[in-house]
C-alpha cells in the first residue's frame, strides 16, 4: 500500500505530454455491440435440459427410446451440471445445463478449526480434501442444521510439501511433490496409510510445476524444467517421454487433450504451443508463434500480466450415442484466474461450439471480475484503450474480486503505476514521445521490464489452487490461508461475522427454493429429503407459511417487500446511471442507491427488489457488462446458527451430525467407486435476519454517461 501510494505521489510530477499515456488514449471507440442472440440448442443435443431435473448419462441412457421418437436421432448425452427447468441462460443455470451462470463475487468460508500452511485442494465424491504442511485435512463441503462454520476433519500427519493431489481408479489420492525432490505418495481412506510411491528424483529436477490428470485413461503428466513425463496410476509406471528445449516455467500451462494420445500445452508469455504425443513412440512438437513486441505500449505491457494467468482445462462428460464423434477436441472449457482481479469459466470447447452456427463464447462465459480484463485475457493482442472507454489499465493495483476495499479502490490505476514508470525510465534520455521510444528498443526493454517488475509487486497475493465442491458445483479457492467460495448460482449464505457456510442455494422466487445442483425452484409446501434439498428448504422456507409446519409466518414482518427478493449489486458508476434504470426490474421505487464512499460518489452499492429474480438477472448481465463490477449481482441469505430443534415433519429430535474419521471414509472409499454417505439428522428450520434496509436515495435529474 506504501508502495503505491508513493508511486501515485510521484506521478505529481508532470509526464513529458508527448510520453503522456492519457493523451495517446484513441480519442473515440466503436460502441460496444450488444451481443447476437444465441441459437438455440436442437432438440437432440441435450434433449434432456430443462426437465428441471439434473440428469446423467445413465439416465440419458434409459429414455433412449422416448427421446427417439420425440426428437429423433440423438446426437449429444452428458452428466448435466444443473437443471432449472428451462433453456435459457443468466438465470442460475445456462440454456445446456452444463454451467451454473450466476457467478458471486468470493466470500470466504469460516471454519471450525485453523488449519495452519495450507498447499493445495482436491475435490472427492462427498469431501472436500485440504493438504497442509502438516498434515491432510477432511472439509465437509455440505452444511447441516446449526453449523456455523465448515466441519474439518485431520485424517493424516505429514511432514513433506505438496504440489498437486490426484483422485486414481483405485480409490487412492496420490500426492505429487515437485520440490524440493520430485516424489508421489498415495494415501488410502480405508487403510489411512501414506506410503510413497514412487521415487521421481532420478528422473525429474525439482521443479515449481502442476501435472496434468486424465482421470478417464488414469495417468499423469509431469515435468521439470525441460523434460516430460508419464506416470501410469494403473500400473503405478513411469515413463520418459520426450525433452524439449524451451524452459517450462511458471507461464506454461495445461490446455487439455488434442487428440486421442495427444496433449496440448501453452506458454501464455512467449506465444508457444507444445503437443505431446504419448502413445505409441512419445514425441514433443513445439508451434513457435511471433513473439515480436507489437510496438504498442497498451498490448506489450499486457503481456507481463500473462504470466500470472492460470488456466485449467476441464473435460465435459459427455457420449455420442450414434457410435460418431463428431468433435475434433474432446469437449471442454477453461477455468481462468488472474490475482490482478478475474475469475472466469470459458466454454471454448464447448458442446454448443460445434452444434451452432452462431456461438460467442465471451459473451456465454461466466465470471467475476472485470469484463476488460477478462476480454483482454481472451484476445491479448487486442487491447483496446480509449478516452470514452474504460481499459484494462483502469483497474486499481487493489482490485480484488475476492475480498473488495473500496476505500483504496481509487487511489491509483494500473495507468497511473505504467506512467510512472516511463517517466522514471525515460527521464534524462532524450526521448520526448513513443514513436521515439518504440524504435529505442533497449530504453523500451526497460520500460516493459521496470513496469513488470511494479506489476509484479502490487499484484493481490496469489492463489494456490481451487477444487469445485462436489456436491454444489461451487468453487472453493485456497489462497493465502483460507479457502473462499465462489458460487455460482447467484446466492450467498452469510453468517453475521460477515463470513459464509457452503452455499448450495438457487435463485428462486419468495417461498420457493431448490438446491443449486439438484433441479428447478419448487414451492416451500415440497420438500425433500437429499442432503442439498433439505439445506436449501429449511434455509429459503424460513418464515414462509408452509401448511404442514403449522407455523406462523416471519416474512411479512421481516422484509419490506414480502413478495420479492432482494438482489444487491456494488459498481463503479454515475449514480441512478439510465443504463441500469432503463432495466424493468430496477426502473422501480423499491430501488435502493447507496454511495460506499463518502468522499466519491463513483463506487454505488445497488439494492433491487424482484419478483422473478432470474429475469433480472437475465436482464441486468448486458447492461453491467459494460461497467466495472466490483461485487457481482447475488441475494444474499443471513444465516444464524441455531441449537438442535424438534425435526417439523416427523417429530423426532434433529441431533448434531460430526464429521468424524470413520464417516471420511465411508464417504469416500472403495477399489472404484465411491459411495455419499450423507449425515443429516432431521428436517431443519434455521433462524435467520435480515438486515436493515438502507435509505433510499431519490433518482437525480442529471445523468451523465459513464466512462
Amino acid at each position: 500500500m506504501l508502495f503505491i501510494l508513493a508511486m501515485t505521489f510521484m506521478l505529481q510530477e508532470a509526464a513529458p505530454l508527448s510520453l503522456d499515456l492519457q493523451a495517446i488514449r484513441a480519442s473515440s471507440s466503436a460502441a460496444r455491440a450488444p451481443p447476437a442472440p444465441q441459437q438455440p440448442l436442437p432438440l437432440n443435443v441435450l434433449p434432456l435440459c430443462g426437465n428441471g431435473k439434473v440428469d446423467t448419462i445413465k439416465d440419458y441412457e434409459a429414455a433412449a427410446g422416448t427421446l427417439l421418437m420425440m426428437n429423433g436421432a440423438p446426437r449429444v448425452w452428458a452428466d448435466e451440471e444443473c437443471d432449472d427447468g428451462n433453456r435459457l441462460d443468466f438465470d442460475g443455470c445456462s440454456a445446456d445445463c452444463m454451467h451454473m451462470d450466476l457467478w458471486v463475487s468470493g466470500c470466504e468460508l469460516q471454519l471450525d478449526q485453523a488449519i495452519p500452511d495450507m498447499e493445495v485442494i482436491l475435490s472427492l465424491p462427498g469431501v472436500m480434501l485440504v493438504s497442509a504442511l502438516g498434515g491432510l485435512y477432511a472439509l465437509n463441503p455440505q452444511p447441516t442444521f446449526g453449523d456455523s462454520a465448515v466441519r474439518t476433519t485431520l485424517l493424516k500427519t505429514k511432514d513433506f510439501p505438496v504440489t498437486d493431489m490426484f483422485l486414481d481408479r483405485k480409490g487412492r489420492v496420490i500426492l505429487y511433490s515437485a520440490s524440493p525432490v520430485q516424489l508421489l505418495w498415495a494415501y488410502s481412506f480405508e487403510t489411512g496409510a501414506l506410503d510413497p510411491l514412487e521415487d521421481l528424483s532420478q528422473r525429474l529436477r525439482p521443479w515449481t510445476s502442476h501435472g496434468y490428470q486424465s482421470a478417464k485413461e488414469n495417468w499423469i503428466i509431469l515435468h521439470d524444467e525441460h523434460k516430460l513425463l508419464l506416470y501410469n496410476l494403473t500400473l503405478d509406471l513411469a515413463t520418459d517421454l520426450c525433452t524439449v528445449q524451451e524452459s517450462l516455467g511458471s507461464s506454461w500451462f495445461y490446455i487439455g487433450l488434442f487428440t486421442s494420445g495427444t496433449l496440448l500445452m501453452g506458454d501464455t508469455y512467449e506465444n508457444l504451443r507444445l503437443l505431446v504425443s504419448y502413445q505409441g513412440a512419445p514425441a514433443c512438437l513445439v508451434d513457435r508463434k511471433s513473439s515480436v513486441l507489437a510496438g504498442n505500449i497498451w498490448q506489450d505491457a499486457f503481456q507481463s500480466f500473462l504470466p500470472s494467468f492460470a488456466f485449467e482445462s476441464r473435460e465435459y462428460s459427455v457420449v455420442f450415442p450414434d457410435g460418431s464423434n463428431p468433435l475434433p477436441m474432446q469437449p471442454a472449457y477453461l477455468e481462468i484466474y488472474c490475482p490482478i482481479g478475474l475469475w472466469a469459466e470459458y466454454p471454448i470447447y464447448s458442446i454448443r461450439s460445434w452444434f451452432l452456427n452462431h456461438f460467442n463464447a465471451v459473451a456465454l462465459s461466466h465470471y467475476i471480475g472485470d469484463v476488460a480484463l477478462f476480454q483482454a485475457g481472451i484476445n491479448a493482442s487486442t487491447i483496446p484503450c480509449s478516452q470514452s472507454s474504460r481499459c484494462v489499465f483502469d483497474l486499481s493495483p487493489e482490485y480484488d474480486p475476492l475480498q473488495a476495499n473500496y476505500q483504496v479502490l481509487l487511489n491509483t490505476s494500473w495507468q497511473a503505476v505504467l506512467q510512472n514508470v516511463i517517466n522514471n525510465v525515460t527521464r534524462g534520455t532524450g526521448v520526448t514521445n513513443f514513436t521515439a521510444l518504440y524504435a529505442n528498443t533497449s530504453l523500451y526493454a526497460q520500460v516493459l521490464a521496470g513496469w513488470s517488475a511494479a506489476q509484479s509487486r502490487l499484484a493481490s497475493a496469489g492463489m494456490k489452487g481451487f477444487a469445485e465442491n462436489p456436491l454444489s458445483k461451487n468453487l472453493w479457492v485456497l489462497r493465502a490461508n483460507s479457502i473462499f467460495e465462489i458460487a455460482k448460482s447467484g446466492v450467498l449464505a452469510q453468517l453475521p461475522n460477515g463470513k459464509c457456510l457452503p452455499s448450495g442455494l438457487a435463485l428462486c422466487a419468495v417461498c420457493f427454493w431448490a438446491s443449486s445442483a439438484e433441479g428447478q425452484c419448487l414451492p416451500c409446501s415440497t420438500a425433500s429429503s437429499s442432503p442439498l434439498s433439505l439445506w436449501a428448504w429449511s434455509v429459503q422456507c424460513q418464515g414462509c407459511p408452509v401448511k404442514t409446519l403449522r407455523r406462523r409466518s416471519l416474512l411479512q414482518q421481516q422484509q419490506p417487500n414480502a413478495t420479492l427478493v432482494p438482489l444487491e449489486f456494488v459498481a463503479m458508476m454515475v449514480p441512478y446511471a439510465p443504463e441500469l434504470s432503463a432495466v424493468p426490474c430496477v426502473n422501480q421505487s423499491t430501488t435502493e442507491w447507496t454511495p460506499l464512499l463518502p468522499s466519491s460518489s463513483e463506487i454505488w452499492n445497488v439494492k433491487v427488489w424482484a419478483s422473478d429474480p432470474g429475469a433480472c438477472m437475465r436482464a441486468l448481465r448486458p447492461v453491467l457488462a459494460n461497467m466495472h463490477v466490483l461485487v457481482a449481482p447475488h441475494q444474499t441469505i443471513p444465516i444464524a446458527p441455531s441449537p438442535p430443534q424438534q425435526n417439523t415433519l416427523n417429530g423426532t429430535a434433529a441431533g448434531e451430525s460430526g464429521l468424524s474419521t470413520g464417516t471420511v471414509v465411508g464417504i469416500v472409499g472403495g477399489s472404484v467407486g465411491f459411495l455419499l454417505v450423507a449425515v443429516i439428522l432431521g428436517v431443519v428450520v434455521l433462524n435467520y435476519h435480515h438486515t436493515k434496509s438502507k435509505p433510499r436515495r431519490k433518482p437525480s435529474p442529471q445523468y451523465r454517461r459513464f466512462a
